[in-house]
């Protein structure tokens, strides 16, 4: 491997709450306008052949980590080498946000939220997950939530049930 391994991104401790007035986001501490500057964080396969690329291939190799499932959780405590890795080098291209896919409210999220913060990389949580709290596509609103659908039940209690329990684990972050 030929290339340089990135730098270290500056530590700044912690990430002050964003607040809402009107139509615009202010930090809440300094009371400076927020501008979200960030990537959609959803890794599945993180890792490419630098020879190649040099060349115009982006063919990707085979990921430390493996490859993770497409449902399955990219900021979960078993892939900390992998998300640490990302999460710097997000950081170290001047972002200040991260967008989630798939998480699992289930397991711990401790680590990356503070790794996260320590970074000063705000995280977006989506309230819906792969398994649960999709809507189904050929139902229109508003029966998409009140559809029952075979294998999975009720669209809409699963929706709630799903929502309760991700606000439920990222709310103490």
């Amino acid at each position: 491997d030929d290339q340089e391994p990135l730098p270290k991104a500056k530590q700044v401790g912690g990430t002050n709450p964003v607040i809402i007035k009107g139509n615009f986001l202010y930090d809440s501490k300094t009371g400076s306008r927020f501008f979200a500057k960030g990537v959609a964080y959803n890794p599945r396969n993180m890792v490419f052949d630098k020879a190649l690329m040099k060349k115009g291939n982006c063919t990707p190799g085979e990921p430390i980590a493996g490859k993770l499932d497409y449902g399955a959780d990219p900021s979960a405590e078993n892939l900390e080498d992998t998300w640490k890795e990302a999460l710097n080098a997000i950081a170290v291209l001047g972002a200040n946000t991260v967008r989630l896919y798939n998480i699992d409210p289930e397991i711990s999220h401790k680590k990356f939220m503070d790794y996260a913060a320590s970074l000063g990389l705000y995280v977006i949580i989506p309230l819906t997950r792969h398994d649960w709290g999709y809507l189904p596509a050929g139902s229109p609103s508003p029966h998409c939530y009140t559809d029952d659908v075979d294998g999975y039940g009720n669209v809409g209690t699963n929706l709630l049930i799903s929502a309760k329990m991700i606000v439920k684990e990222f709310s103490q972050y």
